[in-house]
C-alpha cells in the first residue's frame, strides 16, 4: 500500500505528515530574536494539536505522538505569539473521531481573513478502498482516532481523507494554513527504524474493509479545498516518500517523531527568517545525517516565509 504521506500530499494537496517532537533538553518557552514571519497575520493564531500514543485497539500504542504535541507548542508556536486559550489539544483517549472533526470544524469555522490557523496530527495512518472514485490509486487514506476500531469486514470511527478536505473547503479567503499530519504508510510496517526501538506510525488494514461509520463529505467542498490547494493558498509538509515509514524514533532517550524532532531543530535554528523551502531542505538533511530513511514533502509555495500568509 502506499504511503498515506504521499497521497494526502496528492489527494489533501499535500498534509505534513511529521515525526515527533524535540528532546527535553533542548525544550524552549520563547526566542529573544524578532522575527517577520507573523508580521503579516493581522489576525488570531489559532491551533489545533492532536497526538495519539494511547489506542483503544489492542496492540496499536505508539510513543512519541503527545511528545510532539508538547513540543511543537512549546518550541514553534508559543515563540510565533499563539496564546495557550487560542490551542486546542487533543491526546490520547479524548482525541476521539467525533473531538478530532469537531475540533477540526471550530477551528476552520474560527478563521477570518488575516488570521492564520495551525492543523497537527501525531498517530496512526492508514489506507483502505475509495468508494467515490476520487483517488487516482483507488485508495482512501485515512487518519487513525483513539477509537478506531475493525473487524467483522469492517473498520469503525476512522477519519477519511475525504472529510477532511470537506471541512478545510471550507477556509475562508485571506486565511493562512499550515497541516503537520505525523503518520505513515502501511505498506512497510514490518520496518523498526534503525536502531531496533522504533515503531512505524501506520496501522495495517486490509483495504477492502467497510467503513461502517457514515462520513459526512461535501463534493463541492472537497473541490474548493483542492483548487485552492492547487493554486499555492495553503502548505502542507508530508513525513515520507511512498515506499517509506515515519517513525516514532527513540532520539536522546526519548521518544518523538524523527520528522518532527528535525523539524523543530531547524525551525529553531533561524526562527521564520527561513521560508518554507529552506526549512523543509534544512529539515530533509538534518534527517539523512541521522541515518533515518524518510524523506519529508513539502506541498505550497516553496518562496513563502514561514508561518505566514500569502
Amino acid at each position: 500500500m502506499k504511503n498515506i504521506a504521499r497521497v494526502l500530499t496528492m489527494v489533501l494537496a499535500g498534509s505534513v505528515l511529521a515525526g515527533c517532537g524535540v528532546t527535553a533538553g533542548n525544550t524552549t518557552t520563547g526566542r529573544d530574536a524578532s522575527f517577520s514571519g507573523m508580521a503579516n497575520v493581522t489576525g488570531t493564531k489559532r491551533a489545533l494539536m492532536v497526538g495519539i500514543n494511547k489506542y483503544k485497539q489492542p496492540g496499536s500504542d505508539l510513543r512519541g505522538c503527545v511528545n510532539d504535541i508538547d513540543d511543537v507548542k512549546a518550541n514553534m508556536l508559543a515563540p510565533e505569539g499563539f496564546k495557550a486559550g487560542d490551542i486546542t489539544t487533543l491526546t490520547d483517549y479524548d482525541a476521539t473521531r467525533e473531538a478530532i472533526l469537531t475540533g477540526l470544524k471550530q477551528l476552520v469555522a474560527s478563521g477570518k481573513s488575516g488570521d492564520f490557523l495551525f492543523f497537527h496530527y501525531s498517530g496512526h495512518g492508514s489506507q483502505v478502498r475509495d468508494t467515490n472514485g476520487d483517488e487516482p490509486d483507488g485508495m482512501d487514506e485515512i487518519i487513525c482516532p483513539t477509537d478506531l476500531s475493525y473487524g467483522n469486514g469492517g473498520f469503525r470511527n476512522g477519519i477519511v481523507d475525504d472529510e477532511i478536505q470537506t471541512i478545510l473547503g471550507g477556509l475562508k479567503p485571506g486565511v493562512g494554513f499550515l497541516m503537520v499530519s505525523d503518520s505513515c504508510n502501511s505498506g512497510t510496517i514490518d520496518s523498526f527504524g534503525k536502531n531496533g526501538m522504533e515503531k512505524p506510525r501506520g496501522i495495517t488494514l486490509n483495504p477492502n474493509l467497510v467503513n461502517q461509520t457514515p462520513m459526512i463529505v461535501s463534493l463541492a467542498k472537497m473541490k474548493t479545498y483542492k483548487a485552492r490547494m492547487a493554486a499555492g493558498k495553503y502548505h502542507v509538509l508530508t513525513g515520507c516518500q511512498d515506499d517509506q515509514t515515519s517513525a516514532d524514533a527513540y532520539i536522546n532517550r526519548r521518544y518523538n517523531g524523527a520528522l518532527s524532532f528535525y523539524m523543530i531543530e531547524t525551525y529553531k535554528k533561524d526562527g521564520n527568517t527561513q521560508n518554507y523551502g529552506s526549512w523543509h531542505s534544512n529539515t530533509v538533511a538534518a534527517i539523512a545525517k541521522n541515518g533515518y530513511d524518510q524523506r519529508p514533502n513539502l506541498v505550497g509555495p516553496k518562496a513563502s516565509t514561514i508561518f505566514s500568509l500569502l
